[in-house]
């Protein structure tokens, strides 16, 4: 076994668990033609985040480590991800890994090697995220980063396809276009939902 540091062993446990997954799946299931469709998954760029602190953590009282900002005792780090994705691209037979859901851009923005790694070897034509909206009352009733963050994230990403020499960019999803589910929600008054129409065209 590779030695790697203290903080990283799990991330290599769990990464010969996914690799050992992707050997027992029927091909076809998870393989197309060497090609993993999406090694993410909900909040997927969040892998073996935790408190700095264990005494912090359990006098905590925050709803949420994320919201309304990063709390500065979660570990962003995004290390342990970035070995998962390098070991699965490593894999014989694979080909190609893309990571097709579940960025948080408000704690990818922190990690300029994930963004780079992201972009270079694991995005197929566009990247898949979530701003929702880009009302600042809307995004807080929702518990998501403001648009600012999806801005910034954007922007990174967009350099760093650059510096890849990969021709991707950023497909944002609004809730805006399905103008029954934001009213249905209910958490934007029509206003907002036409305002961010605006804003789109």
């Amino acid at each position: 076994m590779p030695v790697f540091p203290r903080p990283l062993r799990r991330a290599f446990l769990v990464a010969c668990l996914v690799l050992s997954q992707l050997s027992s799946i029927p091909a076809h299931a998870v393989i197309v033609r060497g090609t993993v469709t999406d090694l993410g998954g909900p909040t997927a760029n969040m892998y073996q985040m935790k408190c700095k602190d264990e005494g912090i953590e359990k006098a905590c009282r925050r709803m949420s480590c994320v919201f309304p900002e990063v709390c500065e005792n979660l570990g962003t780090d995004h290390g342990p991800l970035l070995q998962i994705m390098k070991a699965v691209r490593e894999e014989p037979g694979v080909k190609k890994v893309f990571i097709a859901s579940g960025v948080r851009y408000d704690l990818a923005e922190r990690s300029p090697e994930f963004i780079a790694e992201l972009a270079q070897h694991h995005t197929g034509g566009q990247l898949s995220v979530a701003p929702e909206h880009n009302k600042k009352d809307v995004l807080d009733k929702m518990k998501k980063p403001g648009i600012e963050s999806y801005e910034r994230f954007a922007g990174a990403f967009q350099a760093a396809c650059e510096a890849a020499g990969a021709g991707f960019s950023t497909r944002p999803h609004f809730l805006i276009l399905t103008a029954f589910l934001v009213l249905a929600l209910p958490l934007a008054p029509f206003a907002a939902a036409a305002g961010l129409r605006q804003a789109l065209e």
